[in-house]
């Protein structure tokens, strides 16, 4: 893994990109935060906390996909900050997961069922779908970025964000009401054997589209969890994730 940089300030970057062709920054820091966006004016990147899970894999999966896509990429480290020493298990701290979950609305999950295949934005786009900017559109990801359908560890409500922050045109927090849709579950050795598989901070992507006979997956809907007048995405994922476990025990 490519060494990486120490800086005692964050604007000190610009020091260390100078020159570089399309430069994207990974930044970790001594602090629970973490957010992708603008890290300096006009530069994309990431910010991510030292307790970052499987923050290695994080690393080296920047590294990889961003050289992939041409792009120069960086990692710096602030200080009081530090790498942990990489686990000899590559994963989760039980080993290798075994199901990753992508959510999704209750209008586009229906359609997905229908349609048999789940699809990036960017195909969605192609194909007339009209929906609220997001991601990119805000945060200035690169355009790649925009036709990787990702996938998330059970249990992280990063997924329920998206929906979230979509139904409400911003950026929510764990604690916002919102109107929950259907998570999918995809068993992760199903996804690794289709050819647009790629790793991704830390985690699955699929790239352009993933069709469902393809995969081995699973559904959670709201009709199935019990009545509430309020979700949030942390109680959404909470009870999902809980219920998706309990029907696998039957298995």
């Amino acid at each position: 893994m490519r060494e990486p940089i120490a800086v005692d300030d964050v604007q000190k970057i610009r020091t260390f990109i100078r020159g570089a062709t399309d430069p994207i920054v990974l930044v970790i820091e001594n602090s629970k935060e973490s957010f992708s966006g603008q890290v300096l004016e006009g530069l994309f990147g990431y910010r991510l906390g030292r307790n970052w899970p499987n923050i290695n894999d994080t690393v080296r999966d920047f590294l990889d996909y961003e050289s992939s896509q041409n792009r120069t990429p960086f990692v710096f480290i602030t200080t009081g900050a530090s790498l942990p020493a990489p686990s000899p298990i590559k994963g989760t701290a039980d080993g290798a997961e075994e199901w990753v979950v992508h959510s999704t609305d209750a209008d586009a999950a229906n359609a997905i069922l229908e349609q048999g295949c789940l699809y990036s934005h960017r195909q969605l786009r192609e194909q007339g779908v009209e929906f609220r900017a997001f991601g990119r559109h805000v945060l200035g990801e690169p355009p790649d970025y925009f036709d990787l359908i990702q996938f998330s560890s059970l249990g992280g409500i990063g997924p329920e964000l998206v929906v979230a922050s979509k139904q409400h045109g911003r950026f929510c927090s764990e604690s916002d009401s919102y109107d929950p849709g259907a998570p999918f579950y995809f068993r992760v050795a199903s996804l690794q054997k289709q050819p647009s598989h790629i790793r991704f901070m830390g985690g699955h992507a699929v790239r352009g589209h993933l069709e469902l006979k393809h995969g081995e997956y699973r559904t959670v809907s709201r009709a199935e969890l019990p009545d509430t007048t309020s979700w949030t995405p942390r109680t959404f994922t909470e009870a999902a994730d809980g219920l998706f476990r309990d029907n696998r025990k039957g298995v």
